[in-house]
């Protein structure tokens, strides 16, 4: 197996947007770790599609093993992503497939952080269900 680069992950991403999906499960097969493959700044292919608020596409990504918690370069998640655009229908739904609220960021931000500071109210109400009463974050 040849090592992954950005490209790769790009290449993946495309694959994913496609809806037969044909290339992206020859993608996985040839090398699982594509779904962990990174970009200049650490974001994996659920990172990107996070960003772009692509619910389904995320769906399969997940039902095909990738890792709803993982972090870019700055510790940030796909839901701390999804809380900083304010897409209160992803970041439901991150939530229910078991993205953890808790996760503070390299440079302290959480998902609720995001949250308060764009005034979601909505979303600020979600990220504080998911939390425990202790938690300080």
């Amino acid at each position: 197996m040849e090592e992954l680069t950005g490209q790769d992950l790009y290449r993946f991403r495309n694959a994913v947007y496609n809806p037969d999906r044909t290339e992206a499960l020859a993608l996985l097969a040839e090398n699982p770790a594509i779904l962990e493959v990174r970009s200049g700044i650490g974001e994996t292919v659920l990172h990107v599609v996070a960003v772009e608020n692509e619910q389904e596409v995320i769906a399969w990504l997940l039902a095909h093993g990738a890792n709803i918690d993982t972090v870019n370069d700055f510790g940030e998640t796909p839901l701390m992503d999804a809380a900083c655009l304010e897409y209160t229908d992803l970041c439901r739904f991150l939530l229910a497939n078991g993205a953890n609220a808790s996760f503070v960021s390299a440079s302290g931000n959480s998902a609720l952080s995001q949250a308060a500071r764009k005034n979601n109210l909505p979303l600020v109400q979600l990220f504080l269900t998911q939390l425990s009463p202790q938690e300080d974050i």
